[in-house]
């Protein structure tokens, strides 16, 4: 969804004469990884929250944290890892 308004925008802003250029950022994608900690932490910050509560909020933060409640430990650390070492290509190119 987010990637169809973001084609949409750069449609809108080149019809009026914008110069818009898709360039690659430089680093992989990142999508797996961030997946894990959002839903992993959603999980964590709403498992204690009773039912009635638990009811109340939006189905796309109840899908999330189904997510993140299936997360393997594994799955967590890999995530854990993936982002230090994206950190860590992001301070090296920069330094």
């Amino acid at each position: 969804e987010v990637e169809a308004r973001v084609a949409e925008a750069m449609k809108t802003l080149a019809d009026l004469g914008a110069r818009v250029d898709q360039v690659d950022p430089g680093f992989p994608d990142a999508r797996d990884t961030f997946w894990v900690h959002w839903t992993g932490g959603a999980y964590n910050a709403l498992r204690k929250l009773p039912p009635e509560k638990f009811a109340l909020l939006e189905p796309a933060l109840q899908k999330a944290f189904d997510h993140g409640s299936r997360h393997t430990l594994d799955a967590y650390f890999d995530a854990v890892a993936g982002r230090i070492r994206r950190a860590s290509e992001r301070i090296g190119r920069h330094s």
